[in-house]
């Protein structure tokens, strides 16, 4: 048990800085899109073009866990991702700094599938709770990255955050392959949620691709929006998105526990409800700095707990092949609900009234509550 609480910080400090780089290059893009002369819709295509990569790198370096011991995965690659992103600060043109910094966004969505069943594998009673602690790490870097940004940005400049954020981030990489098990991850027999069937697999499918929406893809695009369209500097857009985040972690560790009691489905329709809430709130009160960030901090707060539960449902319902299944889970919810939601909500707010976009998001997140309705009970 030692050695898995060891194991599951170590997790949590990569988690982190996976997190900080993220957040950190997609609150800078405003900033790099002065430098290199891009328009709003430019800037949200590399936005979405960088979620975009970290979405193949969930599908691509997943089934990997399967069959090789997923610390080896999951360190290379944090550590790859970090150098990556630290020569796209040194970029002399954009298409070289785009080149790069996708690279690295495909080696930083390798990170969850081969921690995730990890996590999995060392915690089998309380598998909800454990991966409610490490999953923690996400809102907890995310504030830190735009924090990191409305402190230093007029400091450093873009080209300086991204450097020290990027080489920072191999030193929890070393930690990782130090630390945790070499093991391969045990396959073991199906868990709690039974077998999958194709309904229900379709149905968590949308519902992880309404939260993505809400979590990843509408504070990816906000930033562009309120610099944009509401009139607020790049620092006041980095705060106002990156605080409400942090409370997250108390919605993260009650579902975690929640679900080990009432059961993943329970909890996962109660916490699309309360995104779908939020998100309402985040539309009708558009560019209204106060009454948004409220609005935000009820759509974080679910949001963040939502994955801990809908991935301990991955890893219990698919047993064979957890890595493949996480990355194709992450995989589709980022690459429709994240990786191509910046473009299109920039478009929506050029094509229609600025905030269509702000309601595209809450539509998603009422599909995904139908979706998570919907869903077979089989004791889940």
């Amino acid at each position: 048990m030692a050695r898995a609480r060891l194991a599951l910080a170590a997790c949590w400090s990569s988690w982190f800085w996976v997190w900080t780089i993220r957040m950190t290059f997609t609150v800078l893009v405003p900033a790099l899109a002065l430098d290199f002369h891009l328009s709003p819709v430019d800037a949200g295509l590399l936005v979405g073009a960088f979620q975009a990569t970290v979405a193949v790198g969930m599908v691509g370096w997943g089934p990997l866990a399967d069959i090789v011991p997923p610390k080896i995965v999951a360190s290379s690659l944090l550590a790859s991702s970090g150098l990556l992103l630290a020569a796209s600060s040194l970029s002399p043109s954009y298409p070289i700094l785009l080149m790069l910094s996708l690279a690295a966004g495909a080696a930083l969505g390798g990170w969850q599938p081969n921690c995730v069943p990890l996590i999995g594998s060392l915690y089998e009673r309380r598998r909800g709770s454990a991966l409610a602690v490490y999953d923690t790490a996400a809102p907890v870097g995310f504030t830190a990255g735009a924090l990191m940004v409305a402190g230093f940005y007029g400091l450093l400049g873009w080209q300086g955050l991204i450097m020290v954020v990027s080489l920072l981030a191999l030193l929890p990489s070393i930690m990782v392959y130090v630390i945790a098990p070499s093991g391969r991850i045990p396959r073991g027999t199906r868990g709690r949620g039974g077998r999958a069937s194709l309904l229900f697999s379709a149905l968590l499918v949308l519902a992880f691709i309404a939260v993505s929406g809400s979590v990843i893809g509408l504070p990816a695009y906000l930033p562009v929006y309120l610099t944009t369209f509401a009139g607020m500097s790049i620092a006041g857009a980095a705060s106002l998105v990156g605080l409400p985040r942090l409370s997250g972690v108390v919605g993260q560790l009650l579902s975690g526990w929640a679900s080990d009691e009432l059961g993943r489905r329970r909890v996962m329709v109660i916490l699309l409800a309360i995104i779908l809430a939020g998100d309402v709130g985040v539309a009708f009160f558009g560019g209204s700095g106060q009454a948004i960030a409220i609005s935000l901090l009820v759509t974080f707060i679910a949001g963040a707990a939502f994955y801990p539960v809908a991935l301990a449902l991955v890893y219990e319902s698919y047993p064979g092949y957890r890595g493949a299944a996480t990355g194709i889970f992450l995989f589709l919810g980022n690459i429709v609900g994240s990786g191509l939601m910046p473009p299109i909500l920039a478009a929506a707010d050029i094509t229609f009234p600025p905030g269509s976009s702000l309601w595209l998001i809450a539509v998603m997140a009422l599909v995904g509550l139908i979706a998570s309705l919907t869903m077979k009970k089989t004791g889940l």
